[in-house]
């Protein structure tokens, strides 16, 4: 019989178009016929189900992409207008503040052209060299935050890319920010992302940064047949969302792992088929993920830029790394550094069951929608770690949850370490429910500045028959990372749980998706 503990821990103390490449140019419509799906001959149809504007919305249309369009431009004219403000007040000459000017680079899955309705903007800001940091996530963050059109902004100045973000028209957009200490005032019209030029001088900060669109547009260049990408990448995002294996920041795959991966397949089979391409990536990378690195292109050392320690191939640190899914920039790092073992099994495991199962949706012997079936999380541990979080009011609650998901891969990870144990992230953010620490009405935050995040955990055959579950360690090692952003009035409560004390149910598959499933002229695939 296991024996149950529980911890609780409040952490308290006291104490192209130059607004980037054009999206409208990236993202061309298209044609809902697709003729090269090989399936089944027995039934006829069409792969709509994976890209219309219908649930699940995969891919965006016209309309969306316009939007989206939009709030960057906004953003570009914001960010150029406060560059000109600091340099009114750094002192500078009238000449220089009129022409002072930054740019905003689109990266991310809206650059790849397979952005989803739901699809966050990841947008670049880089900026004259004058420009310090202090400025950036102070005087940028206080300017952003009296825009009328912006709803929320929350400064993370202390993650791996540090960043501002901030939502516009309920769509979320990251702001990290590289400075050009080259061109101190002024960024010329000649400026390309891709010239490695760039990187000389500038911070491993910024470098990273940078590294975003640069890792973007060269991947665009790499791409056999944008359309047969576009929708095979579709399809496979949408499975690692309903399975769980979909969030960079907890160890999962994020959207340009999963770019890597389809166009190596692509590289290979340039005339495959969407169907194809799907099969093939499951059925490939659920047996040799992880064994060897992923790399499309080859990239030299650049001895001038002095970023060359951070080749993957040259740095130390590289050895530990359970998945290398290399970027095609210089300096060539792991994509997939965030992974570790616990979520290496897990995506195995889901890629596994995909490739089955895809195999006979296309022999007409299952349902596509079982493909898309949600995981189970909620059932398929053992035991499990809720993470409550709260905050005074609405502000300190964004900048601390945003600290604290930055965070959880980490305490998964020593959860992990802890031996015999592997320790998964639920990539979705909870509300709250009426138990404790929230359920009491005399609580002074209350649930509407809350939330929670839960770790899947499973035990050895060892570990179960002590009926011993000691975390206390991984716990205390979290919460002293947290405590670097904490301040009065953010909380933090760890309370490990049996399955079945968790109240919680995995999500239904939307009625509205069964209903197109219905429609064989949507969904049937076909040779």
């Amino acid at each position: 019989m296991r024996e149950r503990r529980e911890f609780v821990a409040f952490v308290s103390n006291h104490s192209q178009k130059r607004v980037v490449v054009s999206v409208n140019q990236l993202l061309p419509p298209f044609s809902c016929d697709i003729q090269d799906a090989v399936v089944s001959p027995r039934k006829k149809g069409k792969i709509r189900f994976m890209y219309t504007p219908m649930p699940p919305n995969e891919l965006e249309d016209e309309k969306d992409i316009e939007h989206k369009q939009s709030i960057i431009e906004y953003l570009n004219g914001l960010l150029n207008t406060w560059i000109r403000s600091v340099f009114k007040d750094i002192g500078y000459d009238e000449e220089v503040v009129n022409n002072a000017k930054g740019y905003v680079f689109l990266y991310g899955s809206l650059a790849l052209g397979v952005s989803s309705t739901s699809s966050d903007i990841d947008l670049l800001c880089v900026v004259p060299g004058s420009i310090s940091e202090e400025d950036y996530f102070s005087s940028f963050y206080s300017f952003l935050s009296k825009e009328p059109r912006i709803m929320s902004v929350t400064a993370i100045p202390l993650a791996y890319v540090p960043l501002i973000t901030v939502e516009i028209d309920e769509i979320s957009v990251d702001l990290p920010v590289a400075f050009i200490d080259a061109y101190p005032t002024v960024l010329p019209d000649t400026f390309s992302i891709l010239d490695d030029s760039i990187l000389k001088d500038v911070s491993v900060n910024t470098m990273n940064s940078l590294n975003g669109p640069r890792v973007a547009l060269t991947l665009l260049k790499l791409v056999r047949n944008n359309d047969t990408f576009r929708i095979a990448f579709a399809a496979i995002r949408l499975l690692a969302k309903q399975r769980c294996f979909y969030k960079n920041v907890f160890g999962y795959f994020g959207g340009i792992n999963i770019a890597i991966l389809l166009i190596a397949i692509q590289q290979n089979h340039p005339n495959a088929s969407v169907c194809q391409l799907i099969q093939l990536f499951f059925d490939v990378y659920s047996c040799t993920l992880g064994d060897t690195p992923i790399q499309l292109t080859e990239v030299a050392n650049r001895p001038d830029l002095h970023f060359d320690e951070y080749m993957w191939r040259n740095n130390p640190k590289s050895e530990s790394d359970v998945l290398a899914i290399l970027t095609p920039v210089y300096p060539c790092t792991n994509s997939t550094h965030s992974v570790y073992q616990s979520t290496l099994c897990h995506i195995q495991t889901q890629l596994r069951f995909a490739a089955d199962c895809f195999r006979r949706v296309c022999a007409g012997d299952e349902a596509l929608l079982t493909l898309f079936a949600p995981f189970p999380f909620f059932t398929a541990h053992d035991v499990y770690v809720r993470v409550g979080v709260r905050a005074a009011y609405r502000e300190q609650f964004e900048q601390w949850r945003g600290w604290v998901e930055s965070k959880l891969r980490l305490f998964a990870f020593f959860i992990q370490k802890t031996g015999e144990l592997q320790a998964c992230v639920y990539p979705n953010v909870c509300e709250p429910r009426a138990y404790d620490p929230y359920e009491n009405a005399a609580d002074a935050y209350g649930r509407a500045n809350a939330c929670e995040f839960f770790i899947g955990i499973d035990v050895s055959a060892g570990v179960r028959a002590t009926g011993q579950l000691d975390l206390s360690r991984a716990a205390s090692s979290f919460i002293d990372i947290l405590r670097v952003q904490q301040e009065e009035g953010m909380e933090c409560t760890l309370k490990l749980l049996r399955r079945e004390e968790l109240g919680m149910e995995t999500p239904p598959i939307p009625e509205a998706w069964r209903a197109i499933e219905k429609d064989e002229d949507l969904v049937e695939l076909y040779s």
